[in-house]
């Protein structure tokens, strides 16, 4: 992932994180939801995507690191994208 359509709650710096630790993952900075309850991400292989979100609490975040439940599928799925 080299950008990604970051949420306007959390726009405070220069960058977009997360945090995942072992038990405690939780959206530091979160996505945009501002496309059908989706947001879009671009890679470093020239492509983008429109990411639907399957967890009701993704689209309704507002705040810096906000908590989140352990196997919350958007940010797995986000984490599998990114990190490796």
């Amino acid at each position: 992932m080299v950008f990604v359509d970051e949420n306007e709650h959390t726009i405070d710096d220069g960058y977009f994180a997360t945090y995942a630790a072992p038990n405690d993952w939780r959206w530091r900075n979160s996505p945009a939801s501002r496309h059908g309850n989706g947001g879009v991400l671009s890679f470093a292989d020239g492509h983008s995507e429109l990411w639907r979100w399957f967890e009701p609490t993704t689209a309704r975040i507002s705040t810096l690191q906000c908590p989140t439940k352990y196997n919350d599928r958007d940010l797995a799925r986000f984490k599998e994208a990114t990190a490796y």
